[in-house]
């Protein structure tokens, strides 16, 4: 940190760092568990029941690599060109951040081949989906609503949040394993908070880039060719801002 910054910059560097690096700290956690499960499954395999325990691995690792991902992106962010200053668009991120870590440190159960064979499926393409999506946008993820830049290209030319909807298809996978009654409550809860923290990243977007309504009117929000997408968006370039 600059030792020539003032009290109210330093205040503002902690509330930005610190809660990334617990967060990716938390997200290691998990990760770590993850990978242990997938070890463990590997045994089961080598021991008998090879389907469902080759199932129960790629699920584990998969799942180890989405949270892996997720600690990294928490470090290695683009500083914002704006900020946010609403207290909403502080608290949602973190809401959605917690409920996504509950639901991922839940254990995945013993299921049937055939439900486990749909949980890994949803979480492999998932992860792909994200790693898609964190391709194109790069370190201009974030937590908290401040704008890093405008991402239309790659998987944003189909949805105004492709990170979102591969995190839900992922998270939709790990949920499938568990499906407790708790887990599933917990997973809805998030995914409304994460639909309400994009309406609010929207307003941020709008008030940075006039243009983004449009691209906004053209766009679906989560779900890929719902709509059809702009060739082009008055010359903006890729680099959006968060999810």
């Amino acid at each position: 940190m600059d030792s020539t910054l003032t009290w109210d910059q330093r205040l503002g560097w902690y509330a930005r760092v610190v809660p990334a690096v617990l967060l990716a700290v938390l997200y290691a956690l998990i990760a770590v568990e993850k990978t242990s499960a997938a070890f463990d499954s590997l045994s089961a395999a080598q021991g008998g029941g090879a389907l469902s325990s080759t199932l129960m691995l790629l699920h584990s690792m998969s799942g180890a690599i989405f949270f892996s991902i997720l600690g990294v992106m928490m470090i290695v962010r683009k500083e914002p060109i704006r900020r946010e200053r609403r207290v909403i668009g502080w608290v949602l991120p973190f809401a959605v951040m917690a409920a996504l870590a509950f639901v991922g440190s839940a254990s995945a159960q013993e299921r049937s081949t055939a439900v486990m064979l749909v949980a890994t499926v949803l979480v492999i393409a998932g992860t792909a989906f994200t790693l898609y999506a964190l391709r194109h946008l790069g370190r201009h993820f974030g937590v908290v609503s401040d704008v890093r830049g405008l991402v239309t290209s790659g998987p944003y030319r189909w949805a105004r949040h492709p990170l979102y909807a591969g995190e839900t298809i992922t998270i939709i996978g790990l949920v499938i394993a568990v499906a407790t009654p708790f887990t599933v409550a917990v997973f809805l809860i998030g995914l409304a908070l994460q639909v309400w923290r994009a309406k609010v990243e929207e307003q941020s977007l709008t008030a940075a880039f006039p243009e983004y309504r449009e691209y906004a009117a053209r766009t679906p929000m989560l779900i890929p060719f719902t709509k059809l997408p702009p060739r082009s968006l008055s010359g903006a370039r890729a680099v959006e801002h968060q999810h």
